[in-house]
């Protein structure tokens, strides 16, 4: 029988969000911009113009991590908390308490 995880459970590991946060960041800055811009920032291409589930999972994690934030309808943007994963680095103590 498969195991069983919480659905609230994060869709990919905290050091491979952290990894996400800074494609996104790298592409489009800390400006608020619509979740299919960040789907592609992550790799996704949507030639049907719909979001996959590979691509909704990754960016449910940022947001269960409080990577990023809520902005309007259908827009996020990288939260201060993912900030200090991009601008600092892991020698950093405002990164270690992040």
């Amino acid at each position: 029988m498969a195991k069983q995880r919480s659905p609230n459970y994060p869709g990919v590991s905290l050091d491979d969000a952290v990894q996400y946060i800074r494609q996104l960041y790298a592409k489009e800055r800390k400006g608020a911009v619509p979740v299919a811009i960040v789907a592609k920032a992550l790799g996704y291409e949507m030639p049907s113009g719909k979001l996959s589930g590979n691509a909704l999972t990754k960016i449910a994690a940022l947001r269960q991590y409080g990577l990023v934030e809520k902005t309007g309808v259908g827009k996020l943007r990288i939260s201060d908390l993912g900030l200090d994963f991009v601008l600092r680095g892991p020698d950093d103590k405002e990164y270690q308490a992040a």
